[in-house]
């Protein structure tokens, strides 16, 4: 037991002396290097990085270069001329290639009974507490439930008339980008945004039939 002891100590001391943390002219053994050596690459630089397939030496990236291509299909680059389509850029902004409003959603989109009721579920969900069921502006947050700001109510979207500045376009752009204490909606599809037009449509029509 003596013995082992004494082992023991010994051990104890050369591993305390050896951990001292004492600047070393040697490099030092590196158990668990964890790729800490690996070589940076600036962008459109070189890479060197090969393997060896068999007897040959083969570059990883064929061209040798530190970049690799884009999958198509998987980014999408608006800076991509060779497939940039113009009238859908301007489109996804509720306007027309010209910088005008879109005056009407079925200029792009076919309108049928599915196109309307998939808005009709959008609206439901995200502007209806604001603007209403039915779309006259007096949805839920403005009951005595909430503290609501009594002289910047929600809007009546039966007020909204094609003859005004209030295309298509703009109630698209409305939704996209927000407007007064209304925030932005672009967490929604592009796609429904338009389908949420065309259900606000539908409320506008409804209206002035009822009337």
């Amino acid at each position: 037991m003596i013995v082992i002891a004494r082992i023991l100590c010994i051990a104890l001391i050369f591993i305390f002396v050896s951990c001292r943390g004492t600047t070393m002219k040697e490099t030092p053994i590196h158990f668990n290097p964890n790729m800490d050596d690996v070589e940076r690459l600036d962008p459109q630089s070189k890479n060197p990085a090969t393997y060896f397939d068999g007897d040959t030496t083969v570059l990883i990236i064929p061209n040798g270069a530190s970049m690799l291509p884009l999958v198509e299909g998987t980014v999408p680059r608006d800076n991509d001329f060779s497939k940039f389509d113009e009238k859908k850029w301007y489109r996804d902004m509720g306007r027309n290639v010209d910088g005008t409003f879109i005056r009407d959603v079925s200029e792009h989109y076919t309108i049928d009974e599915k196109f309307i009721m998939r808005g009709k579920e959008r609206y439901d969900i995200s502007c209806s507490p604001c603007h209403g069921l039915t779309g006259d502006g007096k949805g839920i947050v403005t009951s005595s439930k909430f503290s609501w700001n009594k002289n910047a109510l929600p809007a009546n979207l039966h007020t909204i008339d094609k003859d005004s500045m209030n295309y298509d376009g703009y109630i698209y752009q409305v939704i996209s980008e927000g407007y007064g204490s209304m925030l932005p909606y672009k967490d929604i599809s592009v796609e429904d945004r338009w389908r949420i037009v065309s259900y606000i449509r539908a409320l506008t029509y409804g209206n002035r039939e009822g009337n």
